[in-house]
């Protein structure tokens, strides 16, 4: 074992983006039980291997870590990595309705090929599409693939253990993203109790993706209805804990 592979409470973030990965790892920053890890950049996504280089050997006892990398969920050899690194530690799989999220998705890559924020982007370097694409072009050449759901969460399970995978729902974070984040604290910890329904007693925020994504052509949706069904029916089959 290298000098870091270390059994220690272990929460990774993983998924895609615009499915609550970022909210969930602020609820973390602010909780004096977890030790949250940044790039050298200080960007909150830790870029495989990066990682590697920055991960501790220890944390105090009782303290759980957590970092999060929206692309390990397309990259097997990270997968592999995390999964062998440390047997205590947990993969979070964050979900959102992959027609919101292609909105969303779309939305912040037109804004990063329109802007000079961050000129080393793939959107900004191909701004001659991304800044103008519609929709449907932008979910095409881009999105398609990627938010199939099911095949990336059937590719996961080939790499970890069914007990060391939690898939969680953007909208039920939306419910009560404390009670998630607590769940997930107490699961990296060893616990195998499910999460308790939402308390229902936050609102929750019907924004642009809730307003656009009515408008998307129907072969769209369609499919995307087809990707949520496949999903449910894998996460039920593998029985992985879920909050969805």
């Amino acid at each position: 074992m290298e000098m870091n592979d270390v059994a220690m409470p272990e929460i990774v973030v993983t998924g895609f983006p615009k499915c609550g990965t970022t909210a969930l790892m602020r609820t973390f920053e602010d909780d004096p039980e977890v030790i949250t890890l940044r790039a050298p950049s200080l960007t909150m996504e830790v870029p495989w291997p990066v990682i590697k280089e920055i991960r501790p050997a220890t944390i105090a006892e009782g303290r759980v870590l957590a970092h999060k990398y929206t692309a390990y969920a397309y990259n097997k050899e990270a997968l592999q990595y995390l999964t062998a690194v440390n047997p205590d530690s947990i993969l979070v799989l964050c979900v959102r309705d992959p027609a919101r999220s292609l909105v969303s998705w779309h939305k912040m890559h037109r804004s990063i090929a329109r802007s000079e924020k961050d000129t080393g982007h793939f959107a900004y370097l191909e701004r001659d599409f991304y800044a103008e694409c519609s929709i449907p072009d932008y979910y095409e050449r881009f999105a398609k693939r990627r938010l199939r759901y099911d095949l990336h969460f059937k590719n996961m399970l080939e790499i970890v253990p069914l007990s060391r995978l939690v898939v969680v729902s953007q909208e039920r974070m939306a419910q009560g993203i404390g009670e998630v984040a607590a769940h997930l604290k107490a699961v990296a910890r060893g616990s195998t109790a499910p999460l308790a329904a939402a308390a229902g007693t936050e609102e929750v925020h019907q924004g642009y993706a809730d307003r656009v994504e009515r408008t998307l052509p129907v072969a769209i949706r369609n499919e995307f209805k087809r990707t949520r069904k496949r999903l449910a029916e894998a996460v039920a089959e593998s029985g992985v804990q879920s909050c969805l």
